[in-house]
């Protein structure tokens, strides 16, 4: 559930800090731009849309989960100046990016599809060249998203990027909606999103075994009495969670490789929130012409590889619940082989599904590990309180997180079904190798320790 909730509320939650955060900055004319300090709105008293000096810059992809739909895309970059008169003199310092989109069906004849291009063509020039253009209210920079290469690239065509300036063109978007309404709705889904996952979370509680169990793991592991973190403890116990320790070695290092991988590709300069498929391939994404090449290293790093920071914080939440649930009782060497197995798994599936899309992060392999514990739950051997925590933390999650994956957009279904069956036949498969860790009665390895349990 967490995975899934987390792709829905990174997408509102992202767009609403993106809008929401920032002032609205004016100014009398664009020749300022350049001394004014940075900031994402821009109100512009003279500003001249230069639309005679416009370029243009059109790509083509194939999408779906069955790679069914041709999409036809037009970036067009606009030199802005304060003044008509300022097109021969001035340089520019930013330009206008607006987009055209349109899309079809790719299994369309090639005369069907060159006609329906022609069209998208005609119909993006109408509406580029409609007078209603350039009565923007204000001017949003743009930021790294899936349109911003394609504006770098139109800018970049134009004899005026060569010729009046030398920096990284400065994208700028048009906006009609006053400033106060820029956040629209999403604020309200971002209380729908976090109300549906702390109702389930509040499921979860409702199960005193789970707890229970939670509560043994971060106490028998250190051999003295120890209680949940509480109050001002939280981040300080949060952090000591991912130290590497007895009980957590691969849970904790795969919450670390995952974590550290992102902050390396923000200091490389990759936005946090909105990440595109361009820079999501050169990290190590899933991706079917590249692995074609022979770069099938891509099968493994595509699982450490996020595509903004909410998606980021959602694996890692439910990796660290199913992680140290697990790894207490089976030992890291098992963890660590069924979760690269269900990565192996997810990743296949994934490029066999849909092998022009490109596809990231670790809940192919979190499925596998939901996949182990419906194994568990189906063995009656397995200790009781442990199951009813599997059952919980594993078949809830896979099941909600399916269903609404099949709902949402943007959600590699495929990698989570690849996952989780893999997940399943290992823990079938290999049951009998470590079925002793997980059978014995709890009260043997509670007396080893014999720890103390403080509760409210």
């Amino acid at each position: 559930m967490p995975v899934l909730i987390g792709v829905a509320t990174s997408t509102n939650t992202n767009k609403y800090l993106t809008t929401s955060l920032g002032k609205l900055s004016s100014m009398h004319s664009m020749e300022e731009l350049p001394r004014h300090e940075p900031t994402r709105y821009y109100a512009v008293r003279n500003c001249w849309v230069d639309r005679l000096h416009a370029s243009y810059y059109s790509t083509s992809s194939i999408s779906g989960k069955h790679n069914d739909r041709l999409n036809f895309d037009l970036y067009v970059s606009t030199p802005l100046f304060s003044t008509a008169a300022d097109t021969a003199l001035s340089p520019v310092v930013a330009w206008l990016g607006t987009t055209y989109h349109e899309q079809i069906s790719a299994r369309s004849s090639e005369d069907e599809k060159e006609a329906a291009y022609r069209s998208f063509i005609q119909r993006a020039e109408k509406e580029y060249n409609d007078p209603q253009l350039v009565n923007f209210l204000y001017l949003t920079r743009a930021s790294n998203s899936t349109e911003f290469d394609g504006y770098q690239a139109s800018a970049r065509l134009s004899p005026y990027f060569h010729r009046k300036t030398t920096v990284q063109p400065l994208i700028l978007l048009p906006e009609f909606t006053p400033f106060e309404q820029r956040s629209g709705k999403s604020f309200q889904w971002i209380f729908l999103w976090l109300a549906i996952g702390s109702l389930g979370f509040s499921f979860m509680l409702i199960f005193p075994s789970l707890h229970l169990e939670a509560e043994q793991v971060y106490g028998q592991k250190r051999g003295r009495q120890q209680s949940l973190p509480q109050h001002d403890d939280d981040l300080k116990s949060l952090l000591g969670f991912l130290k590497p320790g007895p009980g957590h070695w691969a849970t904790s290092f795969l919450l670390l490789a995952n974590l550290l991988v992102f902050v390396w590709m923000l200091f490389s300069g990759v936005g946090p929130f909105s990440i595109q498929p361009a820079e999501l391939i050169n990290w190590g994404g899933i991706y079917g012409p590249a692995i074609e090449k022979g770069q099938l290293w891509r099968i493994i790093t595509a699982g450490f590889v996020h595509a903004g920071v909410m998606h980021l914080i959602n694996n890692l939440a439910t990796l660290g619940l199913l992680g140290y649930l697990l790894e207490e009782k089976m030992g890291f060497k098992w963890l660590t082989l069924v979760y690269f197995l269900a990565l192996v798994g997810a990743s296949y599936t994934s490029l066999w599904w849909h092998p022009n899309t490109v596809s990231v992060g670790a809940s192919g392999a979190i499925f596998g590990l939901t996949g182990l514990c419906i194994s568990l739950v189906l063995r009656p051997q397995v200790q009781e309180e442990f199951r009813g925590g599997l059952l919980i933390a594993g078949i809830l999650f896979s099941g909600i997180s399916l269903l609404l994956g099949f709902v949402l957009p943007g959600v590699d279904n495929a990698a989570h079904l690849g996952g989780l069956t893999t997940g399943l036949l290992a823990g079938l498969v290999f049951y009998p190798l470590f079925k002793h860790k997980i059978t014995e009665h709890p009260t043997r390895r509670m007396h080893q320790s014999k720890p103390q349990y403080v509760r409210d």
